[in-house]
Parts: C-alpha cells; sequence; structure tokens
C-alpha cells in the first residue's frame, strides 16, 4: 500500500515472504448516505489504466459463468431465511480485540487489490502460490472451497480433488468482489467467494437474499439512504457484515442492529439491546426490519402478548406490559380466530416473538377441546334447567293436588295417652300423643315418611304412610317445624335401631307451626364450619343441636350435684347480690355503672358476702353468677360465669383441702350415677375416667424447680422461671398433664395473690392460698384462708392501695 492508501498494481515474487496487508476500513458514506464519489473515482482510474483489457475479457467470461452459475444453483441446495441455524448470535458481532475472528484485521490478496477478505482467505492471499505438477497455482486447503469452474474445463481435469464440501455460490455474491478480486480468480483458478471465519458462505447468502430489502428501509429509516443499483447495495451489506457498522435500532436509537439467526427471525435484522448510562444493560426487543416503527409498534398494541416467565392468565390482559401466562389464554382471548397476532416470550432477554406454527397449533387444539367441554357444559346446563323446570311444574301440580286431601282422625280409635318422650318404654303397645319439634325427616318413595321428633326429654321415631304422606303439609314440611303426633308406640324389630328402641305407627298428626323454608330453613343457616362469630349470634338455634343440648342437660346434672353434696354436708345455700360496690379479684376487672348516680359494679365474687353470713348460719354455699372485665379469648377467661363458691367456719388449711378433695370427687360420682348422666358423658367424653385419691400436693416452689429441671422458660422472659413469677397456663398445663394426676397447687407468694388471703406462719412470704389442677383440664378450683387479724387486714387494705371504708361490714 503508499503513502496516500491509494492501491498499486504489483507482481507477487514467490520467494518473498509474506507481508501482512494494512487493514481497510468500510467506505464512509457522506451525511446523504452516498460514498464519496471523488475517492471511488480516483481509485477506479488507477485500476482502469492496468486492467482495461482484462476487464473486457473478465465481461464476456463472466456473462458466461452466470448463466453457469444459476445452472448450477439449481442443483444446490435452496437458502432460506433460517440458513444459520445453530450459529450463535455472537458469530455475527465484530470484534476489533480478534486479529484472525469473524470480524478481525484485513488482509490483501493476489496482486495487492484493495479488495480485502477475512479470516482464512486472507491468509491464503498473503502466502506465495504452490505450485502443482501441471506448473498451475494450487489453491490452499485451507481456503473456502475447492469447486472447479465450468469455464476452464480443459484444466479441471489436473486440478487437485477437495475432500471439503464445496460453499455454493451466486451471482450475487460475484458482483460485490472487486476487479482486482476477480483478476486473482482468475489466475488462481478459484470462485469467487467471501470467506468470514465462523461465518459459512450458505449463511451470507442467506443472509443477503433475505434481508437487502429490509437494510435498504432500515437505512432510509436512519437517515442513511444507500444510492446506487442492487449490487452496490449488496456491497454495503458485505461492508457492514466485515465491520459490524449496522445502522442504529430506530426503536431504542441506541442499540445496532444485527442479522439474527434465529429460527423464527429469518435472517431479519434484530436489536440486542443496550448498556444504560448507570451501566445496566437494557432490552429493545425491536426485530424484522422490513416493518416501520409505526406499524411494528400498531401491531404490538394489537397482538396479544404471552410472558411464560411473568405472566398471569387471570390478572393479564394480553398487553406487552400484562401479559397472559400461557398461549391457551391467548387463543380464548381472541377465540382461536387464525389472522390473531400472538406474541410470545419465553425469557426476558430474548423479548416478545411471533408464536411459531406448532405453539399456534397446540394451542389452538388445547383451546379446541376447552371449547368442546364449555359447550358440553352449557349443553348440559340447559338439559339440567330444563329438568329442573319440569320438576318445578310437577311439584307445584302435586301441591295444588295435596291441598284437595285432608286428613280427620278416626274416632273409632281408643282415646291416646298424652305422655313426654322420655316415658315412651312403659307405654310400649298403647296409643299415645305426643307432642314436639322436628328433628329430621326423611321422605322414602311415595308412600312412606319418617320423622324424629324431640320435646327436650329425648326423641322418637315416627312413620308415615299413605294418605298422611300425600297431604300438603306432608310436603312442605321443615324440620324444627312444631306437630302433634298421634299413634301406636310399638317395640322395633330385632336388628333394627331407633332411639328408644321403639317406633311410634302414626294413625294421624296435625302441624301445630312450621319453620321457615329457603334461604331463612335452620338448615340454611349454620354449619359446622361457620365462625364463632354467627354461632354467637345465631346461640338460640346452635342449641338446638344434639350436643349443644346434652351440654347444657350437663351442666343442669353438675349443679344439681354440688347442690346435693353441700346439702349432705349441712351448708347451706345463699343467693348473694350481684350489683355491688366493692371489687374482690382488682379493679382491672370491673364492670362498672351507675347505680341512681352512684358508682357500682357487677360482682367478680360473692365469698366477701358470704362471709358475712358464716355468723348468721354458719358454712355457706352459693351458686350465682360472676362477671370479670377480662378481654381474653381463652377458655380461662370469661365476661360471665357460673360460680360456686362456698365458706366454711372454724377450719385450718388442710381442713380446706380435704372438704375441696370432697366436694369434686362426690359431684362426679353423683353424675356419673345419673341414667341421663352416664348417657351423656358417655355421647359427648367417652374417655372420661373418675379422678384418683388422694389427690397429689405441691407446692408453688416445687413447682417453680419441676419447670426449670426440665428446661421449660418463661414464655414473657425467655428466662428459668424465678420465684414470685406466675405460672402462665400453658407450662401448667403442661407440668399437669405430665405428672397425670389431680394437683394442690398450693403456698403462692404473697405478690401474686389476692389481698385478703391469710399469709403461711411458717413462711410469711408465702400464703395459704390453693389452686387444684387436673389432667387435660388445667385450673378448677381456687381458694385459700382468709386473714382473720384485724390489723393485717387493714395493712393489706393499704399495701393495695384500696379504701377499707366501703368494707365497713
Amino acid at each position: 500500500m503508499t503513502e496516500d492508501n491509494k492501491p498499486t498494481t504489483s507482481t507477487t515474487d514467490p520467494t518473498a515472504p509474506a507481508v501482512a496487508a494494512e487493514p481497510r476500513k468500510p467506505r464512509p458514506l457522506a451525511k446523504n448516505g452516498k460514498r464519496d464519489v471523488a475517492d471511488e473515482s480516483s481509485s477506479q482510474d488507477k485500476e482502469e489504466e492496468g486492467e482495461e483489457d482484462v476487464e473486457e475479457d473478465d465481461e464476456d467470461e463472466g456473462d458466461d459463468e452466470d448463466e453457469e452459475d444459476e445452472e448450477e444453483d439449481d442443483d444446490e441446495s435452496e437458502f432460506d431465511d433460517n440458513s444459520g441455524d445453530g450459529e450463535s448470535d455472537d458469530d455475527f458481532e465484530d470484534s476489533d480485540d480478534e486479529s484472525d475472528g469473524a470480524y478481525g484485521a484485513r488482509s490483501s490478496r493476489g496482486r495487492g487489490g484493495s479488495t480485502a477478505a477475512r479470516g482464512r482467505r486472507g491468509q491464503k492471499a498473503a502466502q506465495p502460490p504452490k505450485k502443482a505438477a501441471g506448473g498451475r497455482p494450487v489453491q490452499n486447503s485451507a481456503a473456502a472451497s475447492s469447486r472447479k469452474r465450468k469455464g476452464n474445463s480443459d484444466d479441471s481435469e489436473d486440478d487437485a480433488p477437495s475432500n471439503k464440501r464445496r460453499a455454493p455460490s451466486s451471482r450475487a455474491s460475484k458482483k460485490v468482489v472487486s476487479k482486482e478480486v476477480a483478476e486473482d480468480d482468475e489466475n488462481e483458478n478459484s470462485e469467487d467467494d467471501l470467506i468470514v471465519e465462523g461465518v459459512s458462505s450458505e449463511q451470507v447468502e442467506a443472509v443477503i437474499k433475505s434481508s437487502v430489502a429490509k437494510l435498504k428501509e432500515m437505512l432510509k429509516r436512519n437517515d442513511q439512504v444507500c444510492s446506487g443499483n442492487k449490487s452496490e447495495l449488496q456491497e454495503r451489506i458485505f461492508e457492514c457484515i466485515r465491520s459490524g457498522c449496522f445502522p442504529k435500532c430506530p426503536k431504542c436509537a441506541t442499540g445496532r442492529l444485527r442479522i439474527s439467526t434465529k429460527k423464527n427471525r429469518g435472517g431479519s435484522l434484530e436489536c440486542p439491546g443496550y448498556v444504560d448510562e448507570d451501566g445496566s444493560f437494557k432490552h429493545c426487543g425491536f426485530w424484522e426490519g422490513s416493518q416501520s416503527e409505526d406499524s411494528q409498534e400498531k401491531e404490538n398494541k394489537a397482538a396479544i402478548h404471552v410472558c411464560e416467565v411473568s405472566g398471569h392468565d387471570t390478572s393479564g390482559a394480553g398487553t406487552e406490559k400484562m401479559p397472559f401466562k400461557s398461549a391457551l389464554r391467548a387463543m380464548q382471548a381472541c377465540k382461536a380466530a387464525d389472522d390473531a397476532i400472538i406474541l410470545v416470550r419465553k425469557d426476558l432477554v430474548e423479548g416478545f416473538v411471533p408464536i411459531s406454527g406448532a405453539g399456534r397449533k397446540k394451542a389452538k387444539k388445547l383451546w379446541d377441546a376447552e371449547e368442546k367441554k364449555r359447550i358440553k357444559a352449557e349443553e348440559q346446563k340447559i338439559k339440567d334447567l330444563a329438568e329442573k323446570a319440569a320438576r318445578a311444574d310437577e311439584d307445584a301440580r302435586k301441591l295444588e293436588d295435596a291441598k284437595s286431601i285432608v286428613l280427620v282422625a278416626d274416632p273409632s280409635l281408643p282415646s291416646p295417652t298424652k305422655i313426654k318422650i322420655r316415658e315412651g318404654a312403659s307405654h310400649r303397645g298403647r296409643r299415645i300423643v305426643v307432642s314436639g319439634w322436628v328433628h329430621n325427616l326423611r321422605v322414602q318413595g311415595k308412600d312412606l315418611m319418617f320423622l324424629v321428633i324431640r320435646d327436650g326429654t329425648g326423641h322418637l321415631q315416627c312413620l308415615l304412610k299413605g294418605r298422611l304422606c300425600h297431604t300438603y303439609d306432608a310436603l312442605t314440611l321443615t324440620r324444627e317445624s312444631t306437630v302433634r303426633i298421634f299413634g301406636v308406640l310399638n317395640e322395633v324389630p330385632a336388628g333394627k335401631k331407633a332411639p328408644g328402641g321403639h317406633e311410634l305407627s302414626v294413625d294421624f298428626w296435625e302441624v301445630i307451626g312450621k319453620a321457615p323454608s329457603g334461604e331463612q330453613n335452620f338448615e340454611n343457616q349454620f354449619n359446622e364450619e361457620s365462625n364463632p362469630e354467627v354461632l354467637y349470634n345465631l346461640r338460640h338455634l346452635v342449641i338446638r343441636g344434639d350436643k349443644s343440648s346434652s351440654i347444657l342437660k350437663m351442666r343442669s346434672l353438675v349443679i344439681r350435684a354440688f347442690r346435693a353434696h353441700f346439702e349432705s354436708k349441712g351448708v347451706t345455700e345463699i343467693t348473694p347480690p350481684l350489683m355491688v360496690q366493692t371489687q374482690v379479684e382488682g379493679g382491672a376487672t370491673l364492670f362498672g355503672f351507675k347505680y341512681y348516680g352512684e358508682e357500682a359494679y357487677l360482682t367478680q365474687s360473692s365469698q366477701l358476702y358470704l362471709e358475712t353470713t358464716l355468723p348468721s348460719v354458719g358454712d355457706s354455699y352459693c351458686i350465682a353468677e360472676s362477671f370479670r372485665a377480662e378481654n381474653s379469648h381463652t377458655r380461662r377467661h370469661l365476661s360471665q360465669f357460673s360460680h360456686c363458691e362456698a365458706e366454711y367456719a372454724f377450719i385450718d388449711f388442710n381442713d380446706l383441702l380435704q372438704n375441696i378433695e370432697d366436694m369434686i370427687c362426690g359431684v362426679v360420682e353423683t353424675v356419673l350415677n345419673d341414667p341421663l348422666g352416664a348417657q351423656i358423658m358417655k355421647e359427648v367424653n367417652p374417655g372420661f375416667k373418675k379422678p384418683s385419691r388422694p389427690f397429689k400436693r405441691m407446692p408453688y416452689t416445687d413447682a417453680i424447680a419441676w419447670l426449670n429441671e426440665r428446661n421449660i422458660v418463661n414464655a414473657s422472659t425467655g428466662k428459668p422461671f424465678e420465684f414470685g413469677e406466675d405460672i402462665p397456663e400453658s407450662p401448667e398445663r403442661r407440668m399437669t398433664d405430665t405428672i397425670n394426676e389431680p394437683i394442690f397447687l398450693c403456698k403462692f407468694p404473697v405478690e401474686i395473690k389476692s389481698f385478703y388471703m391469710k399469709r403461711c406462719p411458717e413462711d410469711r412470704r408465702l400464703t395459704e392460698s390453693v389452686d387444684v389442677l387436673m389432667p387435660g383440664v388445667g385450673e378448677i378450683v381456687g381458694g385459700s384462708m382468709r386473714i382473720s387479724d384485724y390489723q393485717e387486714l387493714m395493712d393489706a387494705y393499704k399495701r393495695e392501695g384500696i379504701s377499707a371504708d366501703p368494707y365497713y361490714w
């Protein structure tokens, strides 16, 4: 090369060392997108001075070669837009650092002409040509191809065979190469293929065929208008491939376009993205050079977007910002229209691309299956509605017919005996009349109906037959309706079951009051999964259930057993007032109200009132309501509860413990000895066992040691329990269930007990107090000895900050 970088003509000395040519930069474009005519013409003048004769021969020979090449192209495999499949996108990117890579340094070939080639072709040009046996130059085996020209058929027999597949050539690719290269090829008897490291000739050919029009459109939109004929544009494409100087993306105006090798883009131009100012990579997603920016934006807006990474079929809208998750959802959105545009994104880097044919076919198949199911479901729904309407018409007709049926009691039958259900066993074989609420009902066929009624004392099964089942009341009867039933009470046959072991054969019945139907029906009000608020608001209906009813009955039996125990001990029952002006368990849990202008409270406990009755009636007790304003949702904290309290005179702490143990065991024994109590206990708590006697005595200090030995820490502090700390329910329950016997946990510190509790004489830090703990339940009884010394009681009032004036009595 000369100093002014103009090409010179020279001969190649076979003995001279190979000299690497200076890389040539791509031809610059003017602002209007055209080449510099002056530079081009001056270069052409120098070339034409020594090459006119050769040029004429080339033109004649080139025409013959073009015709022959066209015939060869028919034999070659066709090149489609997917020629670059299997190659990575990086094969088409430019690399300034790699000297012999895909887009590295260029080298002059042949006689030092100005047209440059890449890679192996450059290496071939720089080496002296080898001589074959016939004296002709032999093409380097590392070069592009060993295909022979048909124009030199006389010399083709002597050419050395090549074991490499020849790269196809086309007329378009030959015109890109300059005249000097054409002369070199003529001398070397080789083809005019552009060899690029990492890019095959097939890929280049496919790129040229599929991207000429697209690149031209892109260059126009980027203000780089190519002038000249088609050959000039093709050469520009080659220069873009060699240099990587594709125009900027019209969408992001930052990234450089490149030729895509992806199957579904077929050699189209695409934007690989760019690095933002903050150093982060930004994805553009633009591709398909034949589209204008406006048309692509409109297509994106009209298209249905699917993102398999971040889409959502439920909340998605099918837009680019809110895509669907699956192609099936896109098919549902467009109702599988054939002209619908569906763009799919499989990862966040690639961006949205049109759905493949296989993907569309698969989604269409799924949509067809879903559509068949939907149509079938709609047809079934219509069928069900028709059947429902037919049944409704039939039921309405039956109801009208049923109104004409009137039941009349048979006067020839014996007079019935009115009984309660619990008395049924003693009236078997007789005609009775019983009233109650319909607890359950079951219709079996047209002429049979079973009713189970209750009256609070038990359940009775009733059998209705024939006309008794055809009346209007029978067809519209609902649960919780009130009825009066006449019939004969018979024992059920062997192998059959019924409440009480008997069944009422009905001969006449009537409705006293009918319960609501429809949405107001008892069965539609609540169920086992209803939340507590619903159950509290419907408490009047909830207690009609078997379990709730049994608990209410058991409660009655327990209260009766308490009264029986105290009565057997000669303890008098007192009915204390519930509205008081004093506190018993601390002011924090008082329900306060105005009592004719004065402060008053609902009683927390009646024990202080019972103390005043001791000089009057001796030992006394009460079963009354107590109230605690404890806003805690546990089974140990109730705003209102039934409180059994007793006060004994002239006893010590051991006597107190013995009285408590006798009371608990005596009440349990009484309940279990009652037939109803035993039955209910078996139903609601079949595993219940009587408490064993005697109860275990455990001081508070021993309980603290027991918990610390087993590493049970105080949840509020996260540390082991210390003296003076109250023991919460959870560790207390754990200790009780582990020991698995009733425990008298006694002698608590003064600080955690009520002010009126008597101190232990052996340790003034402790009180003579007790909590009864039962396995599986927890605390059930609390008690203590009362302070009997006046001055000690006054000191307790003062210590707790309580005025003694309201306690003058």
